[in-house]
């Protein structure tokens, strides 16, 4: 479904830096203090939740940061859009582990696990006769081999996991019998894939997301975006420093936008487990959606579309 704006935004309420994180920080933090407090909850998804929130502020930090050089470097406002795009693959992420909590959490963790493994594999075999790395091989395995143990994966799954990593087609002989039964671990969806594994609840607010994140891919797979930028700040284009002007207020800003509106609706959607019992919590969240709403079109239609529907009613309005 397509959200379809029956009222602007209010061009009167601009906003600073100190005005937004006065309302964003308080909301962010409290969801941390509440996922960290509550009982019950998967130790695993407990985790990825509570580092994911820190990660989106200091994310948010870093594109504030890029977007502060438009008059010395302009261009790093491409990068900018690009750390958007991450925002939003964080709430897809969030998102499904929403949905089944246990199941999820633990298939980003074992994804985890299989990055690190398949990085001390790669390591090892690039710079094992090099001297000065041969205690960082011991130690390294020693630490992805207690993570493995930790979350039980089997010793086959390692063995697998490391015969393809060095065998992407199988040598005469097949692989070794002691490995039949074994299947590498689920991976985590990226967020297309993410848009067939959740519930239709959320099928429209995902399929909103899912486009605002294919334009800022734009930016990051060596896109034409981030292109299309050299060429509209090359000292020769046509273009003047008003039409750049525009430009940059109407799309790269926009990455300061996508980052509040992401953090504001992971917080939101994190009410389907932790519930809307904390008023401090709710409240605050409700203050951020307010603060938001009369100042970004995204967080009309986001609002609109699923985080109205998550807030207790006697709040939403």
């Amino acid at each position: 479904m397509i959200y379809k704006h029956t009222d602007d935004i209010d061009l009167s309420k601009d906003y600073n830096r100190a005005e937004a994180d006065e309302k964003l920080l308080p909301a962010v933090n409290l969801t941390i203090r509440d996922l960290e407090r509550r009982t019950g909850l998967d130790a695993n998804f407990r985790n990825v939740c509570v580092g994911q929130l820190k990660v989106f502020l200091s994310t948010y930090r870093s594109i504030l940061l890029l977007l502060g050089q438009e008059n010395n470097d302009p261009l790093l406002g491409a990068d900018a859009l690009s750390l958007g795009r991450e925002q939003i693959e964080k709430f897809f992420a969030i998102s499904l582990l929403c949905e089944e909590p246990k199941r999820w959490s633990r298939t980003y963790v074992e994804n985890a696990w299989v990055t690190w493994f398949e990085r001390y594999l790669l390591e090892k075999a690039e710079r094992q006769g090099l001297p000065r790395w041969q205690g960082f091989f011991q130690q390294a395995y020693t630490n992805v081999e207690a993570m493995r143990k930790n979350l039980g994966i089997a010793d086959d799954v390692r063995d697998l996991i490391e015969y393809r990593f060095f065998n992407r087609q199988d040598p005469p002989g097949g692989p070794p019998k002691h490995l039949a039964g074994a299947k590498r671990p689920e991976a985590f969806p990226t967020p297309g894939g993410v848009l067939n594994k959740v519930s239709g609840s959320k099928t429209d607010i995902l399929e909103r997301w899912y486009r605002e994140y294919r334009f800022f891919c734009d930016f990051t797979h060596v896109g034409m975006g981030k292109l299309e930028m050299t060429h509209i700040y090359d000292p020769g284009s046509s273009y003047t420093s008003v039409e750049r002007g525009e430009f940059y207020d109407k799309e790269v800003q926009n990455a300061a936008a996508v980052s509040y509106v992401a953090t504001a609706s992971v917080c939101t959607e994190l009410i389907e487990v932790l519930g809307s019992g904390d008023v401090d919590r709710i409240l605050k969240l409700e203050e951020l959606w307010d603060f938001l709403r009369p100042r970004f079109l995204l967080a009309k239609a986001t609002w609109g579309l699923r985080a109205q529907h998550l807030l207790p009613p006697v709040l939403s309005n």
